[in-house]
């Protein structure tokens, strides 16, 4: 009796061409703005990656003459929906006010796409942003 793999054993995602991939978008003295994308990553045809960390965070530098909210999120694309899937909410005029939420986890598939956005739709003041990502792309 034979036992096995048909075709012989799968390697393991890690052994499998692994390239790390990332990016960090850590703004500083941001004015208030409309929602801006600070980056893009989309899997390209034939890979895979393996989500290591997703970090958003806000924190107010300055504060503002009208308080508005203002954000840090990350965003998930996939077959051309797009659904927030971490984000950091501050509604906190006080200098030093932060929120900073930190995620892993998932595998994204080809065509599959991640991007980080602020905005602060706040009246004057200033905000540091922290949208940044880290991931394992690998072939599938």
């Amino acid at each position: 009796m034979k036992f096995g793999f048909p075709g012989g054993p799968r390697l393991e995602w890690y052994d499998r061409n692994p390239v790390a991939k990332h990016y960090a978008s850590n703004p500083s003295s941001v004015a208030p703005h409309s929602a801006t994308v600070r980056w893009i990553y989309t899997v390209p045809s034939g890979k895979k990656a393996f989500i290591s960390i997703l970090q958003a965070g806000v924190t107010r530098q300055t504060a503002a003459t009208t308080l508005g909210q203002a954000y840090a999120a990350i965003y998930l694309t996939i077959s051309a929906v797009s659904d927030v899937i971490l984000a950091a909410n501050l509604n906190d005029n006080t200098v030093g006010a932060k929120n900073v939420l930190v995620a892993s986890g998932g595998v994204l598939n080809a065509g599959d796409s991640i991007y980080g956005q602020t905005m602060d739709i706040s009246t004057g003041g200033t905000c540091m942003y922290n949208v940044n990502y880290y991931t394992t792309e690998f072939n599938a």
